[in-house]
């Protein structure tokens, strides 16, 4: 019985190829596994070069149904980006017509890092993921 996974199905000698890899490579990251589960398996791109992205992903939902171990991750996942803070806390309400705040003035200092953090922040809080 085979299994599909990113598109591809794995036979049961393919899955057990892949679990002697991860046996025999103990110390191998995750990545250099699924490296080496694309050799073994001649999963390749159509450009020739390894499908290590799919073979991690594939990898990562095979340990998921319990058909492989994989080792720990190594590392900590990337940080998600946009962090809000009380910078970018909204302020008390405005119940005025934009005529009663004059003068108004805009500033563009899009380029200021500071400024473009809060106005990253704001788009993260308005937009999340």
């Amino acid at each position: 019985m085979s299994r599909r996974y990113c598109g591809r199905d794995f036979s049961e000698a393919e899955l057990m190829q892949i679990r002697r890899l991860i046996t025999e490579n103990p110390q191998s990251s995750r990545a250099a596994l699924s490296r080496m589960s694309c050799r073994a398996l001649q999963w390749y791109k159509a450009d020739g070069g390894l499908k290590e992205m799919s073979a991690r992903v594939a990898m990562l939902r095979m340990q998921t149904d319990g058909l492989i171990e994989l080792p720990p991750p190594r590392g900590k996942r990337p940080d998600p980006g946009v962090h809000l803070s009380s910078r970018t806390d909204p302020g008390a309400a405005i119940h005025q017509s934009a005529g009663a705040l004059a003068p108004l003035v805009v500033v563009s200092q899009i380029n200021s890092p500071p400024i473009s953090q809060d106005i990253s922040e704001r788009i993260g809080a308005e937009f999340p993921h």
